[in-house]
């Protein structure tokens, strides 16, 4: 797999359909959509466990007791 790393994650030769198609080159989507597809492409070289992380810290987060609005964000960047 380590051999492998550089190019799973090397979104240089994905065509530009794939890219939009995960929300990557927007905003509020590229973060989680870079995820997505780097989980699609470690799938695809026999990775057979990932875990992927939406929310939290800065960026957003899904624990929210008293504003329902906070979920906007984390909403708009699952696409």
């Amino acid at each position: 797999m380590q051999l492998s790393a550089p190019e799973v994650v090397n979104f240089g030769d994905e065509p530009k359909h794939v890219l939009e198609m995960y929300g990557i080159g927007e905003k509020d989507t590229e973060d989680y959509g870079k995820q997505l597809l780097m989980a699609r492409r470690l799938v695809e070289k026999g990775v057979r466990y990932i875990q992927i992380c939406n929310g939290g810290g800065g960026n957003g987060s899904w624990d929210a007791h008293v504003d329902m609005k906070d979920h906007e964000k984390s909403c708009r960047a699952c696409g």
